[in-house]
């Protein structure tokens, strides 16, 4: 006798809706921060796409590198906080979570939310006097639900210190600016004029100087000439001959004062045989910043 067997098989479809699908928009968000803007908002987009029931208990987990936060450019560090809301001075820890389920509760049962971080910048800092370039910071957020590890993205925070470069010509020992024009007390061998150059930069930078004549004072109608040397903090930079002469060259930036560079003029021949009248010459300071 023979048996035959049927089987009936059953596809049944379910959709599973047993976990919480929740998610950054995005792997990395870049901000760049605004130097003159202490407090600044940053806006994250989360996609919901199961049901409202399967998602509870949302929060976020900073995963920071380091236990501060702080915008870096080699040894110089702007300390900032994130916080959840911008009227609360509340941090948003590093080792614990902060629930996030008021931030949540406009999302529908699929669709798109948003939660607002507000980046707080230390005043203090911000109008120091502070080395130029950009100054960088990356953390990593984390989206939990019931303790479960959903979604992370990482925060590149980027803030941009513009270069702050000044140069002013001062009486020797003095805040007091010479002026337009420097002269000689005496039309004499070995006579000498002296000026401070100070410069104030949040960069490293050198100081060029260039003589319109050469190194000589030019008479003003017969052409004739007198030649001088030139000091830099007490050592002999000699004439200036060439065209343009580098006399100052540091990658540091110059204190939050200014640095001062000692320069003196001095009239290098004898002048008993010259004719009377005005002898003069034009020097040129540039400053100009080192990257």
């Amino acid at each position: 006798m023979k048996y035959w067997t049927w089987a009936i098989l059953f596809l049944i479809s379910i959709n599973n809706y047993s976990a919480c699908s929740l998610s950054w928009d995005q792997r990395t968000y870049t901000q760049k921060l605004i130097k003159d803007q202490s407090t600044q908002k940053v806006s994250l987009k989360i996609r919901k796409n199961s049901i409202d029931e399967m998602c509870s208990d949302i929060s976020i987990k900073s995963e920071a590198v380091s236990t501060a936060r702080d915008l870096v450019k080699e040894l110089v560090k702007i300390p900032f906080n994130i916080y959840l809301d911008s009227a609360r001075a509340k941090d948003l820890p590093f080792n614990g979570e902060q629930n996030l389920n008021s931030e949540l509760l406009n999302l529908k049962s699929r669709g798109q939310g948003f939660v607002e971080l507000f980046i707080k910048l230390n005043d203090r800092m911000l109008s120091a006097f502070l080395l130029a370039g950009i100054y960088q910071y990356t953390e990593r957020l984390t989206l939990y639900s019931n303790g479960k590890r959903l979604d992370s993205i990482n925060l590149q925070f980027s803030l941009e210190v513009p270069t702050e470069i000044n140069l002013k010509l001062l009486r020797k020992g003095s805040n007091t600016s010479v002026g337009e024009s420097l002269r000689f007390n005496k039309m004499i061998e070995g006579e000498s004029v002296d000026l401070d150059v100070k410069m104030i930069s949040n960069i490293g930078h050198s100081l060029w100087i260039e003589s319109e004549n050469s190194g000589y004072l030019n008479h003003e109608g017969l052409g004739e000439k007198i030649k001088y040397k030139v000091f830099v903090n007490g050592e002999t930079l000699g004439d200036l001959s060439s065209s343009k002469q580098r006399i100052l060259s540091t990658s540091n930036k110059s204190s939050e004062k200014g640095d001062k560079l000692g320069l003196k003029f001095q009239i290098n021949q004898s002048i008993d045989k010259l004719p009377a009248g005005e002898y003069m010459d034009v020097i040129r300071l540039n400053i100009q910043s080192e990257m």
